[in-house]
This record gives C-alpha cells, sequence and structure tokens, in this order.
C-alpha cells in the first residue's frame, strides 16, 4: 500500500483529482493535510476520490497553515458532512494528548472510526482496529 502525503494546496489537490481515476483503490490512499481554510478544493478532491473508489486520510488537526490554531471539533466539523468519505487522521504527540484523546474517544462512541468503509474494510480482511487512545498507551 502506498500512502502518499500531501499538503491540502491548490495545485496538490488539483493534481490529486487529475490522477484519481489512475490511481488503484486497493494500492493507494493518500493522506491529506489541509492548510487552507477554504475546504471547497479540498472536498472537491476528496469526492473525486470518492467516485474512484479511494477513501483518503484527512488529518484534522493540521500542524501548518489556517487551520493549525483552530480546535479538532472546529477541523473536523468543516469536514464532516460535505458528503465526502475520508478517514479522520489525528496527530497524537505529548503536547496535544490531553485534547486529543477526548475527541478520538468521542468520535469512536458516535460509531465514526468503527462504522467508516476503513473500518469495515480492516474487519472483513480480518485485521483489528487499534485500541481506543487513553494518556497509558502514548505516555
Amino acid at each position: 500500500m502506498y500512502f502518499p502525503y500531501l499538503r491540502g494546496k491548490q495545485f496538490d489537490l488539483g493534481a490529486l483529482k487529475d490522477v484519481a481515476q489512475r490511481l488503484h483503490p486497493g494500492k493507494v490512499r493518500p493522506i491529506i493535510e489541509p492548510v487552507r481554510k477554504n475546504i471547497n478544493p479540498l472536498i472537491a478532491a476528496v469526492k473525486k476520490l470518492n467516485s474512484h473508489g479511494i477513501t483518503p486520510i484527512v488529518i484534522i488537526n493540521a500542524e501548518v497553515g489556517d487551520l493549525k490554531s483552530e480546535s479538532l471539533q472546529s477541523n473536523f466539523s468543516l469536514l464532516h458532512g460535505n458528503g465526502a468519505a475520508f478517514l479522520p487522521c489525528v496527530r497524537i504527540n505529548n503536547t496535544n494528548a490531553q485534547q486529543t484523546i477526548p475527541f478520538l474517544n468521542q468520535l469512536d462512541g458516535d460509531g465514526i472510526l468503527s462504522t467508516s468503509p476503513l473500518a469495515r474494510q480492516f474487519k472483513t480482511r480480518g485485521f483489528q482496529l487499534p485500541p481506543v487512545f487513553s494518556r497509558r498507551n502514548i505516555a
């Protein structure tokens, strides 16, 4: 499996849309870190990938760009509910663990993590999803 890492800039997203039809869903899963507050180009790129059977991974707590200072909940709300299917990815480190872990537990409790298309693929193939995070897991 190849996981190309892209910042969600205009030309990166445009390139992703252009090659979407040539990507093999079982071999390529893009990881996108949004950097602009205007998420319309990101949503369009994700929908284009979805139309070709690809569910990208989207980092919802960016390290750079316009969304860096926003909360996890705010960024997730911006992205979720636009008809685009993606797997939310959250960076966890020692400085953001206290804010991140409750949010991940909320997503898991809401069934977003455990019922995603990617989670169903993992279960179908006999893989286990990582356990819900706690402070003990990342110390």
